[in-house]
């Protein structure tokens, strides 16, 4: 952040990555390689949010959600798959809310929220079965909270 950008090297910035994620935001747009964006979702998976949309593939969104999974809304939807939102949701549950709907199926819920009940916020209603829900609840009870009426 506070190295000016004309000291700026390919070698700096992806030591600065490498430690500190974040560090990604304060590398100039010409030095950010897929290397270097690679590094900073390796250690971060939060970093994605810094990774300019032409470098964004199947490998960095899929190091990043495994690293955070709540990452998942930095990811763009042409390239959110199954294996994606998988991997996103077995790290954060709530990372649910960012799948789209096309994707929301059973296993993928039931993986949700197995990893956090709370995530059955974000399960469509025509797939709150009596399993989904009582998982949900077991493993959060205030999840009790988007138990559908019956």
């Amino acid at each position: 952040e506070y190295v000016p950008d004309r000291l700026k090297t390919y070698d700096i910035c992806l030591a600065a990555v490498t430690q500190h994620g974040y560090a990604l935001r304060y590398v100039p747009d010409h030095l950010k390689t897929h290397d270097i964006c690679l590094a900073a979702v390796t250690q971060t998976g939060y970093a994605l949010k810094y990774v300019p949309a032409q470098l964004k593939n199947y490998d960095i969104c899929i190091t990043a959600v495994t690293q955070t999974g709540s990452a998942l809304k930095y990811v763009p939807d042409h390239l959110k798959t199954s294996d994606i939102c998988l991997a996103a949701i077995t790290q954060h549950g709530s990372a649910l809310e960012h799948v789209p709907d096309h994707l929301k199926t059973y296993d993928i819920c039931i993986a949700a929220i197995t990893q956090h009940g709370y995530a059955l916020e974000y399960v469509p209603d025509h797939l709150k079965t009596p399993d989904i829900c009582l998982a949900a609840i077991t493993e959060f009870g205030y999840a009790l909270e988007y138990v559908p009426d019956i």
